[in-house]
């Protein structure tokens, strides 16, 4: 047998979404205004309101302890949105697959107009990316 098929599972990021609200309560995700992926702005700088969501697995056997949730955006002059992450304590090695929900609420500071990716990993790999554009709004609201 190789050494990957005496590995242990790693958690991964299933799946992330950008939401104008998003929340986990009871193991249910609820959004709203979800999966857009362009904001018109009328102007630049802009700090913007936005909910982040993700599911992440954890595979039957992953290792027991501490596990981080890491969201980084990248983009025109943005080095991270949300600094320190989330921790999920494992507490044992579960017979079966594991899913936790993660909703967050953010100010994100658009420096300007341009493409912005959102990677969101668990303990710094299996990690899911996301993009949207922010424009300039040619109509003043």
């Amino acid at each position: 047998m190789t050494a990957a098929a005496h590995a242990t599972p790693s958690p991964l990021v299933s799946f992330v979404i950008l939401a104008d609200r998003a929340e986990a309560i009871n193991g249910k995700l609820y959004l709203m205004g979800g999966c857009w992926d362009r904001l018109q702005l009328p102007t630049f700088p802009v700090a913007y309101s936005v909910g982040l969501a993700a599911s992440i697995e954890f595979p039957a056997g992953t290792t027991p302890g501490r596990h981080v949730v890491a969201f980084k955006i990248t983009g025109p002059g943005v080095p991270s949105l949300v600094p320190n992450g989330v921790e999920f304590d494992l507490q044992a090695v579960a017979p079966r697959s594991e899913r936790a929900l993660i909703g967050l609420a953010a100010i994100a500071t658009l420096p300007e107009a341009g493409e912005y990716v959102i990677e969101v990993t668990v303990d710094g790999s299996g990690g899911s990316t996301t993009h949207f554009s922010a424009e300039q709004s040619l109509i003043s609201e």
